[in-house]
């Protein structure tokens, strides 16, 4: 059997980084030959193919400028690999490259969940109350956006929002996906009373949980001791999933993979938002909507919180890989 050849392109996010890791975990077994494209703060702990900083401009990184010498590098070496999927986590270039090449273009990603709900959701949400402005961000680059992101064959709002009973409704051309996810049980070892997960250096949580008794940290971005805090390599997926399961208190950033991980291990995590992702608070801000979360200011003093969530499955949710399955058995 011929393997499928699959480009995933995870965008300059570090949900995307948490994205890419667990797919690639997820799909090990599958008749896939993947390719990786990824910024560095979009790579995990592994090899990839292509790294996409250097399509950025150097002096507007965040202006997506298509006049680059090492794009026309990257399209030629595309067309080489000849790939039947491209997966596109919000990634830019190579969904552009993609949609010109005529390759079947998927949107894999928790960012498009902007794009994907109507206004009047998130006018009753309150989403744009304080965060107009770093939602919405310019007319030219919105409409890059809006451009590739329509122009896509599938667009799939990664988010636990999809396994709700009652959830958001998404315009009709996007559809919900699962996010990739472990559910843990009772285990006395893993009993904690606060646990902290972050991707980035974060002295505000870390300034708020030091105040407490008991409490486990997961990230990768320790830059001084703490004697009352006990650090752990984020990496290590099933210690961070049993302690997030048997812990009292669970706190983030709102990335959406991490308030995923909390919905279906049934914990209402605490989010003190990274403002420099406007995907943490898109998803946070539903989340609290649907009372799945409790945000939180950098001057809060209690975050003790009851956990009384069940979590539930959407049976017509897949997860991406029988997305792929599905599309793939579809062709013949």
């Amino acid at each position: 059997m011929r393997k499928i050849k699959i480009i995933y392109a995870a965008g300059n996010s570090l949900n995307a980084k948490i994205q890419l890791h667990r797919f690639l975990d997820a799909i090990k077994d599958k008749p896939y030959q993947i390719k990786i494209a990824a910024y560095i703060n979009s790579s995990p702990n592994i090899n990839i193919d292509w790294s996409l900083d250097s399509l950025l401009s150097v002096y507007d990184p965040n202006q997506k400028y298509l006049d680059n010498d090492n794009l026309n590098n990257y399209i030629e070496q595309i067309k080489i690999f000849n790939p039947d999927l491209i997966i596109s986590d919000f990634e830019y270039f190579t969904s552009y490259v993609g949609i010109q090449l005529q390759v079947p273009v998927w949107q894999y990603s928790s960012q498009i969940l902007n794009q994907s709900i109507a206004n009047k959701h998130k006018i009753n949400a309150r989403l744009y109350t304080h965060f107009s402005y770093l939602l919405n961000n310019n007319s030219v680059k919105n409409q890059k956006i809006n451009n590739f992101i329509q122009n896509s064959n599938k667009r799939m709002v990664c988010s636990h929002l999809g396994d709700l009973p009652e959830t958001l409704e998404l315009y009709p051309e996007y559809q919900w996906v699962r996010p990739y996810h472990q559910v843990f049980t009772t285990s006395a070892v893993c009993q904690h009373n606060v646990v902290a997960a972050f991707l980035s250096s974060n002295k505000n949580i870390l300034n708020i949980v030091k105040n407490y008794s008991d409490v486990v940290v997961f990230s990768d971005f320790i830059e001084e001791k703490y004697n009352n805090l006990q650090f752990k390599k984020i990496e290590n997926q099933k210690e961070f999933y049993c302690n997030l399961k048997n812990c009292n208190t669970f706190i983030c950033e709102g990335q959406a993979s991490f308030l995923a991980d909390a919905f279906y291990n049934e914990k209402i995590p605490i989010v003190l938002f990274n403002y420099q992702d406007p995907d943490c608070i898109a998803s946070s801000i539903f989340s609290e909507k649907f009372n799945l979360c409790k945000i939180i200011n950098n001057n809060e003093k209690n975050i003790d919180i009851k956990n009384n969530i069940k979590s539930s499955y959407n049976s017509n949710v897949n997860y991406l890989h029988e997305e792929i399955d599905n599309f793939f058995n579809l062709q013949g």
